[in-house]
């Protein structure tokens, strides 16, 4: 019977040991299972994130090429003026050779 009652106390006192375990362990699951929903969030924010920078990635190379089109563009334009202001200035008439009258002094 003290064999019987020693095993008895022995269950007792590891069950309560095994209760108290079991009290220490759960919040240290509840902030593992915290932890890990978090992480899942910023592996989700993180995706989110790489195609939006890939998108702006997209964006900026596509502005870069409009903008080097406006610029050649510009350029032509440019020089378009110069070619027109050139023309011009080589057939300049003077704004005094029309008050006077004078049209034999245009230059061709």
């Amino acid at each position: 019977m003290k064999r019987c009652d020693e095993i008895r106390l022995f269950c007792v006192s590891f069950q309560i040991n095994y209760a108290e375990m079991l009290s220490r362990i759960e919040p240290l699951r509840n902030e593992l299972k915290s932890l890990e929903d978090a992480a899942q969030e910023n592996r989700k924010k993180n995706e989110d994130m790489q195609k939006l920078i890939k998108e702006l990635e997209h964006s900026i190379a596509k502005y870069k090429e409009e903008y080097a089109l406006l610029i050649s563009e510009a350029q032509a334009i440019k020089a378009d003026l110069n070619a027109v202001e050139a023309k011009v200035t080589g057939h300049r008439v003077e704004p005094w050779i029309f008050v006077c009258g004078f049209s034999s002094g245009l230059s061709s």
